[in-house]
This record gives structure tokens, C-alpha cells and sequence, in this order.
């Protein structure tokens, strides 16, 4: 069971003396609320962090399936583009086979010809919400690309940051 392996995950940082805990896998926040209800140590909400930084703009979210069917961003879906079914699945397809090493070059491509035949409005933004595609894009300049791991980066400062300014040595 995937959440098991998560909250042992998160049981085991708790033995450990942390300010906080940050979790990289988009997906993984769709089980956050049970995360936080077993942890000592504050996590850091991406999804919140997210829905404070991206503004009232037209989106199309390219992610797994997983954290699409959680709707982990349903705070976006307000008359914007929905990924079909099919093109999820090679959206999937391409995630596995970047994470296995497989044509790296060639699941990039398959992400960007699928931008592309989403994003044609040049109003539409796009949140990369899935750790893989942000990686394979990385890179790559595209016009209104929000990065989900950027933005856990900054929050991630932010919050040290934070943190650093309560509790000065």
C-alpha cells in the first residue's frame, strides 16, 4: 500500500529532530491531511503554497493521473482546459518511462507536443504539477510555465526563512 510506505515515511522523520518536513511528489498531497494528523513536524502544504502564488488566469494543469483524479488543484479547474483521457494516459506513459530511463529525450517531446496541442491560447497558463514533467521540462522556455517545484523551493526558503527570524540562536 502506497500511503503504508508514506506514513512509515513520515513516522520515521518525526524520530528525528526537524523544523520541517517538505515532500517533493505532488501526488503524495492528496493524502496530506493524514500525513499531518500523525506528524510532530509542521509539512509543507504544496498545494497551499501553490494556490498562494498562481493568480485568476486561465490554466491547464499537466500532471499524473494521479494527482489529477485527486484534483489536487480544483481550485484551477474553473472553466479551464480538462486533458482527456487518452491524453492522460500518455502523459502516464511518458512519466514512467522518463522515471525508467527509457528515450528521456524522446518522453520530452511527447510532453511538449502535448503542450502544445493544449496550449494554443497564448492566455493559458500551464502548472507543471507532477515532479517528473517539471524535471523534464526544466529547461525548456515556455511561455506561462509555472513550475510546482519551483514554487516548493521558494516556499521551502520562505518558510526557513520564517522559522530562522522565531528562533534565533
Amino acid at each position: 500500500n502506497q500511503l503504508k510506505v508514506y506514513l512509515d515515511g513520515i513516522k520515521e522523520l518525526n524520530k528525528h529532530k526537524l523544523d520541517l518536513i517538505v515532500i517533493a511528489c505532488n501526488t503524495a498531497y492528496a493524502f496530506y491531511k493524514q500525513f499531518q494528523e500523525i506528524s510532530k513536524v509542521p509539512i509543507l502544504n504544496l498545494v497551499e503554497e501553490i494556490k498562494k502564488k498562481v493568480g485568476n488566469h486561465k490554466f491547464i494543469i499537466f500532471a499524473s493521473s494521479g494527482t489529477l483524479d485527486a484534483r489536487l488543484y480544483s481550485f484551477l479547474y474553473n472553466s479551464n482546459i480538462q486533458i482527456s483521457e487518452k491524453d492522460k494516459a500518455k502523459l502516464d506513459k511518458s512519466i514512467f518511462l522518463f522515471n525508467s530511463g527509457r528515450n528521456k529525450n524522446q518522453q520530452k517531446i511527447n510532453v511538449l507536443h502535448l503542450i502544445k496541442k493544449y496550449c494554443q491560447d497564448k492566455e493559458t497558463f500551464i502548472l507543471l504539477g507532477c515532479t517528473e514533467i517539471a524535471f523534464m521540462l526544466k529547461d525548456i522556455k515556455i511561455k506561462n510555465k509555472i513550475d510546482s517545484l519551483d514554487i516548493l523551493a521558494e516556499s521551502t526558503i520562505d518558510s526557513m526563512l520564517k522559522f530562522i527570524k522565531q528562533h534565533p540562536l
